[in-house]
């Protein structure tokens, strides 16, 4: 079944409005638009791009951790749904860097569920691969599965511009604790100079010589 209140319809004179994506739309553009953390702007940002995608069944958020492993960042409807068995699209679409589509043709029907298509799309920073969303979709005519695509090209570059921020703060940060650990190094070399000094002058303070001068 579709998610709940998307097939509610409203007829008002000559058009007709579907309740259910004005207030999908509206809760998930407010969530996006607050979302104070990476945590919160992954799971804002898949769900609007399910609530602008007809009749999603669920979705699944990959992106690249430390360890060049791709992990879930967000699962819609629901955080805890098991949608393992989105992983396959979102390796091939991966694989071949590319939007894919599965079970379109009937070679593909035996790898989704009934009723479903499966579609999946790499996301890139700089031409290096930083994750994958994947939708499973109410099967639906090639025609519309290019909107599909097209939605999920669009809505990517709203992800890669947080995965450049987040990206360049890392960076940042590290560039902070390398500068500070130079700053430790040299004042470390400064102390062991000094205290060499010290011993230097120690010395010739007990041998009732001049002490030499140091140099700067």
């Amino acid at each position: 079944m579709p998610p709940e209140g998307v097939r509610v319809r409203m007829s008002t004179g000559s058009s007709v409005i579907e309740a259910g994506h004005v207030s999908a739309d509206s809760r998930a553009w407010t969530a996006f638009a607050s979302a104070s953390s990476r945590e919160a702007f992954c799971r804002a940002w898949l769900e609007l791009q399910c609530s602008m995608v007809p009749d999603v069944n669920a979705a699944l958020l990959l992106l690249q951790g430390e360890d060049q492993s791709f992990v879930p960042a967000a699962v819609w409807p629901e955080p805890r749904r098991d949608v393992g068995y989105l992983a396959p699209a979102a390796e091939q679409a991966l694989a071949e860097r590319r939007g894919v589509v599965v079970g379109l043709h009937a070679a593909e029907r035996a790898k989704v569920a009934s009723g479903s298509i499966y579609v999946a799309f790499p996301i890139e920073i700089e031409s290096q691969l930083a994750g994958v969303v994947v939708l499973d979709v109410f099967a639906r005519p090639e025609a519309l599965l290019q909107n599909v695509l097209r939605q999920l090209f669009w809505g990517a570059g709203w992800l890669e511009s947080l995965l450049r921020r987040h990206r360049a703060q890392r960076d940042r940060e590290l560039l902070e604790r390398a500068a500070t650990g130079l700053d430790l190094i040299h004042a470390a070399q400064e102390h062991a100079s000094l205290e060499q000094a010290a011993e230097g002058y120690g010395r010739a303070v007990h041998e009732g010589a001049e002490p030499a001068e140091q140099g700067p």
